[in-house]
């Protein structure tokens, strides 16, 4: 009983969890002020084919602090908007204008150099055209960076409520750190208190929603399907009706947390899904990968994801014909200690597998597993699964702790 008691504390309810994002976004919409700028009095057209970027760009800048530039529900052909801190921007149609230039996201918040805070996206749909988008190169920044919402830097205190990100270049929404710190502590990553409710990201070309790390992040009702796919066999590699690829090869996914530097400042604790659908994508629901692991200065394990209510499954062409639904993996050496821990996975459909490296501390309950096996693992310890209908158990090939010792653990 010991050796799972990490497991065995987890047990979070959706309610709780939507209770506290909910508690996030009460307290930031109290601090605005009831000044509303109507977009139709910023020069704009507001047919969806006259470039409205400069208009909008202009009352952002002027906008008050904790006001509102709302978009009456109108169409707006952009190319990149910049938000800034303390802003609400509502009701807007964005279409985005395609065409060869990278880091080009209609709704931007960049806090790499200055840190961004307070800021509220609310009833905002952005239509990608990637079917008119060229010259992606992949790999490259971001590949492309042609996201729908592109969310980067120091970020403390955001809302995404109600949007809808789809059919773009690269994501639909990048949510990363970038390294603006070089810390793994919770409270110094640079992504702070971020609530994404009631959303929708599909049909993107590489990933419905990707994002580098952070503390304190809930995604409430959302919905990452298709993304990764090509929308035309025919197309070249380079252009938006194909997918993002490796040597040709698709791999996007439904969502991807990733940290490709070996150093301290991109992990996550507290990370939470409720009511996540992430399925139809090119492969696998949600993918973790960690290049940084225990050997690095500064590093802490990524800690607390929890995934409640959700269906998720391995995606239209599953990895190598491996129905993979969820993966942990890492670069970091085997034996060199654990680089995921407190992993809750709960009331949940899964048709596909679930995967894991170096990953200590795994509750896998009240859920249903239609894969043959519940799921590969190596380098692990203290896995509890909890009432699942399932048609096997875990396999591993190295049953051995993440230090490289014997006695990993696993109850049924």
């Amino acid at each position: 009983m010991g050796t799972l008691a990490l497991a065995l504390t987890l047990a979070m309810e959706a309610t709780e969890v939507r209770s506290r994002a909910a508690g996030l976004v009460e307290n930031l919409e109290a601090k605005f002020q009831p000044f509303v700028l109507n977009a139709s009095t910023c020069g704009t057209v507001a047919d969806g084919n006259s470039d409205d970027t400069q208009a909008l760009q202009r009352c952002i800048n002027t906008l008050p602090e904790y006001a509102t530039l709302d978009g009456e529900g109108r169409t707006y052909l952009v190319s990149v908007l910049n938000l800034k801190s303390r802003m609400r921007l509502r009701n807007f149609r964005l279409s985005k204008f395609a065409g060869t230039e990278n880091m080009t996201s209609p709704v931007t918040l960049d806090g790499r150099t200055e840190a961004k805070t307070d800021v509220i996206v609310e009833n905002v749909q952005v239509a990608g055209n990637r079917q008119f988008e060229t010259n992606l190169i992949t790999p490259s920044a971001e590949d492309g960076g042609r996201h729908c919402f592109r969310f980067v830097g120091q970020l403390n205190t955001i809302a995404l409520l109600n949007v809808n990100g789809s059919f773009c270049g690269s994501d639909g929404l990048q949510l990363g750190g970038h390294h603006a710190t070089l810390s793994d502590a919770p409270e110094a990553l640079a992504v702070q208190n971020v609530v994404v409710r009631d959303a929708v990201f599909n049909s993107n070309r590489r990933v419905g929603i990707a994002f580098e790390g952070g503390h304190n992040l809930y995604f409430i009702n959302v919905e990452t399907r298709f993304n990764g796919r090509k929308l035309d066999p025919a197309a070249t590699p380079t252009q938006g009706n194909y997918c993002a690829h490796v040597d040709n090869a698709c791999f996007g996914t439904g969502v991807w947390t990733e940290n490709d530097h070996d150093a301290a400042g991109g992990s996550f604790d507290s990370i939470y899904f409720v009511n996540l659908n992430s399925t139809a994508n090119f492969t696998r629901a949600f993918y973790a990968y960690s290049q940084s692991g225990p050997k690095v200065t500064g590093f802490r394990a990524k800690s607390n994801l929890v995934i409640l209510e959700s269906t998720l499954d391995a995606g239209a062409e599953p990895v190598a014909g491996n129905p993979i639904a969820i993966q942990f993996s890492s670069s970091s050496p085997d034996g060199a200690g654990a680089v995921y821990t407190g992993v809750e996975i709960g009331r949940s459909t899964i048709q596909g597998t679930v995967t894991a490296r170096l990953l200590d501390g795994l509750l896998l309950r009240d859920s249903k597993v239609t894969a043959s096996i519940l799921g590969f693992v190596e380098y692990f310890d203290r896995i509890d699964v909890q009432n699942v209908e399932r048609r096997g158990d875990f396999l591993s090939s190295r049953w051995l702790r993440p230090d490289g010792t014997a006695g990993a653990v696993v109850r049924y």
